[in-house]
């Protein structure tokens, strides 16, 4: 009878030193998996800050090659220019051209792999892009039209087309009213009455 008693006593002893080894498992695979989850939310978390670090030095190398291009004295050598002349530049003049549309090309190629965000060039650069795009297009044709040089400035025509886009939203309108209140020019000024204009 004893007998009996003591292999029921092991085979219970048995029993709970399984469930113990399970419990024990189960929580040290719990914790494993809390470590790991814990682990992957850091990982994940520095991959953002590095992208963003990325972007922004994407974005500040972008700004100075645009702000060197992009000046008053730029604008200025364009206006002095027609269509016909702005076709056939050579020499120093194509160079400068040249080194305007590669800049502009750089921040389009930029906007469309989601390096950088389109905001602050939109809104520092954009009217400008548009407007030497606009002066430059007989050149970028002509460029298009040698060899190798086919898809010659794709990625400013994006830009442009995302300026184009941007300006024609509400929130240029709005950026642009809040602008002309800074300045002290409000809504006032722009609608004149018709008698005050014809004077």
């Amino acid at each position: 009878m004893q007998g009996i008693h003591i292999q029921f006593l092991l085979l219970g002893l048995q029993a709970d030193t399984w469930q113990a080894i399970e419990a024990i498992a189960v929580s040290v695979g719990v914790g494993v998996a809390i470590v790991g989850l814990a682990a992957l939310g850091v990982a994940v978390y520095q991959l953002r800050e590095e992208r963003k670090a990325r972007q922004l030095e994407a974005l500040t190398s972008i700004m100075e090659q645009l702000t060197a291009v992009a000046g008053v004295e730029t604008g200025l050598w364009l206006e002095t220019l027609d269509a016909e002349s702005v076709a056939k530049l050579a020499g120093s003049d194509r160079e400068k051209a040249l080194s305007i549309v590669y800049a502009y090309n750089r921040a389009g190629f930029l906007l469309d792999q989601g390096f950088i965000s389109a905001k602050p060039i939109l809104k520092l650069f954009g009217q400008g892009a548009l407007r030497y795009w606009e002066r430059l297009l007989p050149f970028i044709r002509q460029r298009r039209n040698e060899p190798g040089h086919e898809r010659e400035g794709l990625h400013y025509q994006r830009l442009c087309d995302r300026v184009r886009a941007w300006m024609d939203s509400a929130d240029f309108r709005n950026e642009l009213r809040e602008a002309r209140k800074v300045l002290g020019h409000d809504e006032r000024d722009q609608q004149q009455p018709e008698d005050k204009r014809k004077e």
